[in-house]
């Protein structure tokens, strides 16, 4: 009986000692695993965070609106963003999240670091800091101009709040469940031993898979003994704990990478800004990160026209849709109407019972194609230029505010290349007639040349000029003769192919034509289609406007000059010469 006893105890004593091991394995397992992936977090989160901060900080800085950042940086703080943010050069705090701080001098130790680090590499951090408050994960970046650092983006996040904390509900939970699983297995052994000794090791087997991260399946003991199936209820318990913790880190990691994805995001599209302002591609750039980004079939950006006061279709991607056949749609119809009247944006997953969607004539073939849209206003100091749509999730699953938010920050972008090529458009175009300056003319000139040079190139060059006009406005006037200036114009607007073509306003009434890889005869072909047009098309008797002629001299490079003066002169000649043979013709160099 005393043997028994000492078995008992014995018994009692290993199996104890075994579950309290495994329970704390798991117990710490969990506990550096999740320290672990919350470090990694934060590390992922400070760099992204600090390197964006540098970039959308740059203009700023450089531009020294100091009290622009300060602003900024205490809501940065209060969303949650990061828990401090400074941005500080040799001297002084140039802003920080704490207002007492703004513009003080650089006197603490951490911030003289912060500055060796910033110059050794693009990101520093995770640096661990203590301050008064506690333990802060560090992160710096600097902010660069061609060379020197001009200033030093520093960020931090408390580890208390956002790693320790997490940490110790997650410890005292499985304290808890290790404080009651081990009572009952003191129980259970003393009671049963002879009874457990399987079941127990069944238990022992579970919980080394739920070490091993097998969360899945559940802990299933084949015993008459309630104490036995307590201990595996409790240890099912314990799985599922740890399971709905792992299920939270997942989640919280899944937000997170979207977070990263947005800024990444948003990220490229302003570098490429640097790059693309002032040209048509950043908007197709824009619009097809934004079909990539929201997983989207196709999408489209409309602009409103000031003079027609309608929604124009400006770009369409992946729909196989010709632009030059869109309807054009009034301010307030249908979906994208009421974005841009409203300047709201507008979310809908079932496009076919949304009583918001307009429908269009002859446009059956693409609207039955539509199930979800996302519709965001363009805005320009907060007046609406346009709207930007993407329809049609991929997976079919469709919209959510996470895509709608991405995508207004998208619009953003691309209503501010919009608006920068407005102003580049000003500075280049003349604003009668729409054509390039002379000046823009020369340098575009001067690239096609070394292009031209460069891969072997044929190009051809035309002056036009209006005949005898110097009798239309000694006839019918100035205002007259501007008519018939804006009128030619405008067919050479609608002869050019976009984009390839540079036409400009040579001078009072002459015009110069640049026509990328076209050798002579197709330089002749396309100026006597345009020569017979104007011919026969410019009069018009309600508007006063007579029938007048042009004539049309063109050189083509390399053989009728091969640098700027001479094939300009070579056009110049030959324009001379169709004008000198009995106007409204077309003549070619003769060298």
């Amino acid at each position: 009986m005393a043997a028994g006893k000492t078995l008992r105890l014995h018994f009692t004593i290993c199996v104890c000692s075994l579950i309290f091991a495994l329970m704390l394995g798991i117990l710490t397992f969990v506990y550096f695993r999740e320290k672990r992936v919350l470090e990694d977090q934060v590390a992922y989160l400070g760099k992204a965070t600090v390197l964006n901060l540098a970039s959308s900080f740059r203009d700023s800085v450089l531009q020294f609106e100091y009290r622009s950042l300060q602003q900024t940086l205490p809501r940065l703080k209060e969303q949650g963003i990061v828990d401090y943010c400074q941005i500080f050069n040799d001297t002084q705090i140039l802003a920080s999240s704490d207002k007492e701080q703004f513009l003080d001098s650089i006197d603490d130790s951490s911030g003289q670091n912060a500055l060796v680090r910033a110059r050794v590499g693009i990101v520093s951090g995770p640096v661990e800091v203590f301050r008064d408050d506690g333990r802060y994960f560090e992160f710096i970046s600097a902010i660069e101009e061609s060379g020197p650092c001009k200033a030093i983006v520093r960020v931090g996040y408390n580890t208390r709040e956002r790693i320790d904390s997490v940490v110790v509900e997650t410890q005292t939970s499985l304290l808890w469940i290790f404080f009651c699983g081990g009572i009952v297995a003191v129980i259970l052994s003393t009671l049963l031993a002879h009874a457990v000794v399987l079941p127990i090791s069944n238990l022992a087997s579970h919980a080394e898979n739920v070490a091993l991260e097998d969360y899945d399946k559940p802990i299933e003991v084949q015993s008459s003994a309630i104490e036995i199936q307590t201990l595996a209820q409790g240890l099912n318990i314990m799985r599922e704990r740890i399971k709905a913790h792992i299920d939270e880190l997942d989640e919280a990691n899944h937000s997170l990478d979207r977070k990263v994805f947005e800024l990444k995001t948003l990220y490229d599209v302003a570098e490429t800004m640097n790059f693309k302002s002032y040209s048509p591609e950043l908007l197709s750039y824009i619009l097809d990160i934004s079909l990539s980004a929201l997983q989207a079939e196709w999408g489209s950006m409309w602009l409103y026209d000031g003079d027609e006061e309608k929604l124009l279709l400006k770009m369409v991607r992946g729909a196989g849709y010709d632009k030059h056949k869109s309807p054009k749609i009034d301010p307030g119809f249908g979906i994208a109407g009421e974005v841009f009247t409203s300047g709201e944006a507008i979310v809908s997953n079932d496009i076919s019972s949304d009583s918001r969607f307009a429908k269009i004539d002859g446009q059956k073939e693409f609207e039955i194609r539509l199930k979800q849209i996302i519709c965001v206003p363009l805005l320009v100091d907060n007046q609406s230029i346009g709207v930007l749509n993407v329809v049609n999730k991929k997976d079919g699953s469709g919209f959510d505010e996470n895509d709608c938010s991405l995508l207004s920050a998208l619009a953003s972008q691309a209503a501010r290349a919009l608006e920068h090529a407005k102003l580049y458009d000003l500075a280049i175009k003349e604003s009668k007639t729409g054509l390039y300056i002379p000046r823009y003319f020369q340098a575009r000139l001067h690239e096609q040349i070394t292009q031209a040079r460069r891969y072997n190139q044929t190009f051809s060059v035309m002056i036009t000029d209006i005949d005898h006009f110097k009798q239309v406005n000694d006839k019918y006037g100035h205002l007259i003769g501007d008519e018939v200036i804006i009128k030619i114009a405008s067919f050479i607007h609608e002869s050019l192919r976009e984009n390839i073509d540079i036409a400009s306003r040579w001078g009072g009434e002459e015009f110069a034509i640049i026509l990328p890889r076209t050798d002579r005869e197709g330089a002749f072909t396309f100026s006597e289609r345009y020569r017979e047009r104007v011919e026969k098309n410019i009069g018009e008797i309600d508007k006063g406007i007579p029938d007048v002629t042009v004539s049309v001299g063109i050189a083509t490079f390399p053989y009728d000059g091969k640098d700027e003066h001479s094939i300009m002169k070579q056009a110049d000649d030959a324009l001379y010469e169709a004008k000198r043979t009995g106007r409204n013709k077309v003549c070619t160099a003769s060298k």
